[in-house]
């Protein structure tokens, strides 16, 4: 697999500072947030970038986190397990899915270029790969602490059958991509409109008016607030029924 470049940005948010690593092969979000010298690292890219960042700050431990099995939330894991002492959680059927070049979709990862020139301009690569499992997998809700902090998981099928989405302190949710600024896939391989509806957007709704601050898998941080203030009320709001891709790179194109 060849590295990609990436935008990287810094969000100073509740006294925590969240780094966000923007993977320019599809515009995929890497998140690492460091409090005392312990390592948070949300959905790991391959990237010359984020690999800096990692030994400029001499980060030897880190929990990671798998927001879903998508090879573009998990191409920098196998390398990240290499280097790192790592405590990777993820769900029990994100765990089995990353090991399946099929189902975490790396092996059709480079089709996107044909469908996108910019995608393409990106000079990067796809090989087909696979990651062993997860040392945590998640079956139902569940808190940790990591340095101090809440964490709770909570699964979020629709997108994919292994989505998660993690709240930090009841403030910060990393929702990779079961919720975005932008509407949600959920027509991918694996992905479930009804179960979307049924149980997603529910837990989704269930944020509005708690949670300050979301930290998607793909596109700039948001505020729940903004989002809610738009009067979501039709359930479309949230996500795409069709094979659309989403987003700035992809505008509305169809595969």
């Amino acid at each position: 697999m060849h590295l990609g470049k990436t935008m990287s940005k810094e969000n100073k948010i509740g006294g925590i500072t969240v780094h966000q690593f923007v993977w320019d092969f599809i515009d995929s979000n890497a998140y690492i947030l460091i409090d005392n010298d312990n390592a948070l690292i949300v959905d790991p890219i391959n990237s010359n970038e984020f690999w800096q960042f990692i030994n400029e700050k001499r980060i030897e431990e880190a929990t990671v986190i798998l927001t879903h099995e998508h090879f573009d939330h998990i191409s920098g894991l196998n390398r990240l397990r290499e280097k790192l002492d790592c405590h990777v959680y993820a769900s029990k059927c994100c765990s089995r899915n990353i090991g399946d070049c099929k189902k975490n979709l790396s092996n059709t990862a480079n089709i996107l270029s044909y469908f996108n020139k910019e995608i393409e301009k990106s000079h990067v690569h796809i090989d087909a790969f696979t990651c062993k499992k997860a040392d945590v997998e998640i079956k139902d809700k569940i808190e940790i602490i990591w340095n101090g902090h809440i964490l709770e998981f909570v699964l979020t099928p629709g997108h994919s059958e292994g989505s998660i989405c993690v709240i930090l302190d009841m403030y910060m949710l990393f929702s990779g991509d079961s919720f975005m600024e932008i509407p949600v896939i959920t027509r991918f391989p694996g992905g479930n409109k009804k179960c979307y509806q049924s149980d997603t957007i529910p837990f989704l709704r269930s944020l509005f008016g708690k949670i300050s601050v979301v930290f998607p898998g793909h596109g700039d941080m948001f505020s729940m607030k903004n989002f809610e203030n738009r009067g979501v009320g039709n359930d479309e709001c949230f996500f795409i029924s069709g094979t659309g891709l989403p987003g700035n790179r992809y505008g509305k194109r169809d595969l």
